[in-house]
Formats: C-alpha cells, sequence, structure tokens
C-alpha cells in the first residue's frame, strides 16, 4: 500500500483483537472461548497474534459470531420521554444492581483465565476491546444498525437504562440473530437520535455466558453477547468511519 500522508498511515496501521480464541470449551453448540487480547494490524496475513499465527490456520479456533449484540448509546434525558412514546421502557438501576453486574464480569472473566481488564474507569470488563481502548472515532450508528440488520439479527425489545446517580441514561438495543421482529416504527425514532457523527464508537467481544435457552427454559446454552457502545454525539457532523460485521470479527472501512 502506498503512503501518501498521515491519514493513510493511520488508515494503513490501524488494528484488531487477534481473532483466535485463549480458551476453548468443548460445549454442545461446538468449542466456545475468549477472543484474543493481543492487538495486531488489521492487513495482517491472517489476523492473528504471533502465537496464534504457529497455528495450522485449518486448526485454528477462531473466534465465534455472537448470538446477540447489545447496542449501547448514551443519551440526554430529554430523549427518554421520546422513547417512552415509541414504546421503550425505563428500567431505573439499582446501585446494588450496577455492583452485581461488575463483579460477574469480574467472576467470567477470572473463569476464562483473562484478568478483567478497565477499559473505562471503575468498569470491569470481561469482553476484549476489539478496536482496543481507543475505539474507533466519528462513526455512522445507522449505518452500523443497517450492517446488522443484514447480517441477519433483529431489533427484539429496547429499553433506557437509568441510573439516579447519573446525569445521562443509555439506551440498549437488543439485536439477535435468525429472530424476525418488526421494529420499523422504533427505527424512525433511532434515525433522529443516531444521525450525525458519533466521536466514540467501543466494540467488545463478550465471553462465552452460560444462559437459560430462551425456547426451552429447562436447557441451558453457552450464548455469545457482543457490546458496542456509542458515546458523544455530533449530530450535525459527518461520519468518516464506518463498522462493518466481518461474521462476528468486526473492521471498519472509510464512510
Amino acid at each position: 500500500m502506498h503512503i501518501q500522508n498521515l491519514s493513510d498511515l493511520g488508515r494503513a496501521m490501524k488494528s484488531l483483537a487477534c481473532v483466535g480464541i485463549t480458551m476453548a470449551l468443548d460445549t454442545p453448540q461446538g468449542k466456545r472461548g475468549v477472543r484474543c487480547r493481543e492487538m495486531v494490524v488489521a492487513g495482517g496475513r491472517t489476523r492473528c497474534c504471533s502465537q496464534h499465527e504457529e497455528w495450522p490456520q485449518d486448526t485454528l479456533t477462531r473466534a465465534l459470531a455472537p448470538d446477540f449484540v447489545l447496542l449501547r448509546v448514551n443519551i440526554n434525558p430529554k430523549w427518554i420521554e421520546k422513547l417512552q412514546e415509541s414504546g421503550v421502557e425505563v428500567m431505573e438501576r439499582d446501585p446494588n444492581r450496577a455492583v452485581e453486574i461488575s463483579r460477574s464480569h469480574v467472576d467470567l472473566a477470572q473463569f476464562y483465565g483473562v484478568s478483567p481488564a478497565e477499559y473505562l474507569a471503575n468498569m470491569p470488563s470481561s469482553g476484549i476491546a476489539v478496536f482496543g481502548k481507543d475505539g474507533v472515532k466519528h462513526v455512522s450508528a445507522m449505518s452500523l444498525i443497517s450492517e446488522l440488520l443484514n447480517n441477519g439479527f433483529s431489533i427484539t425489545r429496547p429499553y433506557v437504562e437509568r441510573k439516579s446517580w447519573e446525569r445521562m441514561a443509555v439506551l440498549v438495543v437488543p439485536f439477535k440473530k435468525n429472530h424476525q421482529s418488526d421494529a420499523s416504527a422504533f427505527i424512525f425514532v433511532l434515525s433522529n437520535l443516531l444521525k450525525g457523527s458519533w466521536e466514540f464508537a467501543h466494540i467488545y467481544a463478550n465471553p462465552p455466558q452460560l444462559k437459560k435457552n430462551e425456547d426451552d427454559q429447562k436447557t441451558m446454552t453457552f450464548r455469545i453477547t457482543h457490546t458496542v457502545n456509542l458515546a458523544h454525539r455530533n449530530a450535525e457532523g459527518v461520519a468518516t468511519c464506518k463498522i462493518v460485521y466481518n461474521h462476528g470479527l468486526w473492521d471498519y472501512v472509510e464512510a
């Protein structure tokens, strides 16, 4: 690749988390594990770290695509009423519950033998930051939603998460793979809320969690959820990056 300026250099050297997994469990759904945390140059031949690079490619267990994607968007309080009018439920987060969730992230990370890295202040995470701690800047949120819809995901039941001790609330939009739903009215509301450019986008590939099967509450299944966090919207801004799903491995290109 011919690099003409610093902008080209930044794109050429963009990095993502290695696509291998560091701990594989044999489950009824096949091998499940946590994505490798080592960062590699995206343009590499295999997108693997030096350790996984040595594995024969036909035996390398790659990180699996998610069953769910949680889009989490920081919103101003004024948007809560508009979202409620479209049928979105507001859930008040209890401080004790927030502590329990943080503790569960630590426990899950330790189960898979990784340190619960703190990418955000006072927020332990069991997930792997696919684009590193700095994430991706100037992202189009609506193109991300289109990307998920075009890859077999559907919106299930969005809700607003509100904490009394914080000014900003969080809109949580769950996307489920191979799930049919009609969320056209809600997507119309989203198009107004999410337009413009988002200053920061972070994607976390979370380790598999043993959950009750939604279709059969008597059975358990290892579920993989990825989390997408968006913050600091510029309604008049022009997005310069577009996030690409890439079979759940994720990437980004110029918008």
